[in-house]
């Protein structure tokens, strides 16, 4: 979980080559968690706040596997979730910051 407390810029950017959409997708699921972590939204209730969380989830997921070549998994499987936490977990190293959104996601991704 984040090797530090700044943005790893060099990660960054080897995440933008590789993975541009997922990257930008998992920028906003940590955005969509942000705010369900922090309660914060005006006129937001829990269960809207964690449906924009899951939907920006499926978002991530998206995009993350139409980047990724498909041939080596079966889709939906125990290795989509493990394509998922690896990147999530470069995007932890990439932005060390948001460790409370992190933990909030480990718990939830199954569920999701």
């Amino acid at each position: 979980m984040g090797s530090g407390k700044t943005t790893d810029q060099l990660l960054v950017k080897k995440l933008h080559e590789s993975t541009p959409q997922a990257l930008e997708k998992a920028q906003n699921l940590l955005t969509a968690t942000a705010k369900y972590v922090e309660k914060s939204g005006l006129l937001s209730s829990e269960a809207s706040r964690l449906r924009n969380m899951q939907s920006k989830y499926y978002e991530f997921h998206r995009a993350l596997m139409e980047e990724q070549p498909t041939s080596d998994r079966q889709l939906g499987g125990e290795e989509d979730l493990k394509a998922v936490y690896n990147c999530l977990s470069l995007v932890s190293d990439a932005f060390p910051n948001w460790q409370k959104e992190y933990e909030t996601l480990n718990r939830f991704i199954k569920l999701f």
